[in-house]
């Protein structure tokens, strides 16, 4: 029945892309499936004269807020890929808005009883019935508890979660059905782009979810850092429900705020705050707009919905490591090579292109002044050369790129001469001396170690296998006519087996000298020590070596 409930949404999103003038779109979608589409057309879904005077991106646009929550988030989640779509689309799609109408108080009520067990009035000193803001998943009021403190209490509306379900099924189907056939898509993996809508989405019906965000960077903030972030009331919240701290304090986006005097301070802050976010923690908030930035009297950064976060894998934050002590020590060469390591290539990328347009770009970025090559503009460069050149970022790649073009843009607001290359610096300093940390040294040697005992183990059993086949006739080798890349990645191996095998026989000759010369014998092996270490942290790094 699943089914068959999908392809009645089918043609209702059928009907709506032809009104909206998408006929084209939806004659290849037919074509790629034989004509599967045709029997859900509608005479109704006639194109709309007065969309069709509008551009592509604006029709777009207004198709998704025409179909709900779920394509609104699906546009607002592929306003962040440039890489993945044409920038006449990214344009429009960020100015996507959520508007709906909030819901009735007696909804409101009924939805807090039915999660809480009581209605507002015992839950609350007071409650204010008109919320302060509202969205198609929920909407946000002020409270008052008994004890006096003042709460923001989120309440999702009820039956949402169906609806977000049925339209990800949907879209999951088509994406399914439809990958890698449409032209207008077909570098694009859609499957991908789905899944990764639908774990936000999900995390964002899951209000605990946000919950533990917020704690878990109240466990990350200092001090130093003057930011705060809102408590969360766990007794009067659940998955549907989530009653946060309300700052008293003046929004970013509030006439006025805040005082000339304090906003170069505030801009610094915040970039280092995302800076540490992202390199330094790896897990970071990833919606910084001026509208989720509130700032106290005493110049403290609050900063508010934790619904949406990202988190960095071990090798990605050393990637990005990379990149920003690249950027801080203005080494294009190898910022490039970094960034092209990341990207995920196939047969119809141009490699080389990438690498010589993006070197170019990031020429001009670190020899212009910021106010006429502003980061922004060189993270957006590379979004757009990634999709020009069929060279796919992973989706952490793109998420980070929204973080820092809207702190940048807030910094900015506040202070005009603001330069946020000026701030990693220090930030680059801070991870330099992390590498040398003995135990992040520790972590990577006995990484490493695990890593070799693995390829040792597995070595004869491959061999083995490579014996078999050629002695079969049924080994296949696979010729690259660029051999420069292979041959200068043999280099490095060479080298670095090269130098492992000397670090290893002067551990071991530095052991047999220790019972005879303790001294020599310890400076011995820890020559060696230290070149064995400088293998395996190349080998976890992909450096050259």
């Amino acid at each position: 029945m699943e089914r068959v409930r999908n392809w009645a949404r089918v043609r209702q999103i059928v009907a709506v892309a032809m009104r909206y003038g998408f006929q084209q779109a939806v004659q290849e979608a037919e074509s790629a499936q034989k004509g599967l589409l045709r029997r859900f057309r509608r005479e109704e879904a006639t194109p709309d004269p007065a969309l069709a005077r509008m551009a592509s991106g604006e029709r777009l646009r207004r198709m998704l807020e025409a179909l709900g929550p779920t394509f609104i988030k699906l546009g607002q989640l592929l306003s962040t890929r440039p890489d993945l779509v044409p920038r006449w689309a990214v344009d429009e799609l960020v100015k996507l808005q959520d508007r709906v109408a909030p819901m009735p108080l007696e909804v409101v009520r009924a939805q807090l009883e039915a999660e809480l067990g009581a209605p507002p009035e015992r839950l609350f000193r007071s409650f204010d019935p008109e919320p302060l803001g509202t969205a198609s998943l929920g909407q946000v009021h002020r409270a008052v508890l008994p004890s006096g403190e003042v709460v923001a209490v989120k309440v999702q509306r009820p039956g949402i979660e169906k609806v977000v379900q049925r339209d990800l099924s949907v879209l999951a189907d088509l994406a399914e059905m439809f990958e890698g056939r449409l032209g207008m898509t077909r570098h694009i993996k859609l499957t991908k782009v789905v899944a990764e809508l639908n774990q936000a989405l999900r995390d964002e019906l899951v209000y605990t979810i946000e919950g533990r965000n917020a704690e878990r960077m109240m466990q990350i903030v200092t001090p130093d850092d003057r930011v705060r972030i809102p408590k969360i009331y766990w007794p009067l919240t659940t998955a549907r429900i989530l009653t946060t701290e309300m700052f008293e304090a003046a929004k970013l986006t509030d006439p006025d705020q805040p005082p000339p005097a304090m906003r170069p301070e505030l801009a610094r802050r915040l970039a280092r705050f995302a800076l540490k976010q992202i390199l330094i923690e790896g897990f970071f908030h990833c919606d910084p707009h001026a509208g989720n930035l509130m700032v106290f009297p005493d110049g403290s950064l609050g900063v508010i919905d934790w619904g949406q976060v990202g988190i960095l894998t071990r090798r990605m934050r050393e990637s990005l490591d990379e990149i920003f002590i690249g950027i801080a020590t203005r080494d294009t060469e190898r910022l490039t090579e970094e960034i092209v390591r990341l990207g995920l290539a196939d047969e119809h990328s141009d490699l080389e292109g990438f690498r010589y347009d993006l070197n170019r770009s990031l020429d001009r970025y670190f020899h212009l002044p910021r106010t006429e090559f502003p980061l922004s503009s060189v993270l957006r460069t590379i979004l757009e050369l990634s999709y020009e050149h069929g060279v796919h970022l992973p989706t952490e790649v793109p998420m980070l790129i929204k973080v820092l073009v809207a702190t940048e843009g807030t910094c900015l607001g506040l202070d005009p001469a603001f330069d946020l290359r000026a701030e990693f610096a220090p930030v680059a300093r801070q991870i330099v001396g992390a590498q040398f940390d003995p135990e992040q040294v520790l972590k990577h040697l006995v990484a490493g170690g695990r890593q070799l005992n693995r390829f040792v183990t597995a070595l004869p059993r491959q061999l083995a296998n490579i014996l078999d086949r050629v002695e079969g006739g049924n080994l296949t080798v696979r010729v690259e006519r660029d051999l420069e890349g292979p041959t200068r990645q043999v280099g490095r191996s060479i080298n670095r087996l090269s130098l492992a095998a000397v670090g290893g026989g002067v551990m071991v000759a530095g052991a047999l000298t220790m019972d005879h010369h303790p001294t020599l014998g310890m400076t011995v092996f820890l020559s060696g020590a230290v070149a064995a270490v400088l293998v395996v942290i190349a080998v976890l790094r992909g450096e050259r070596l």
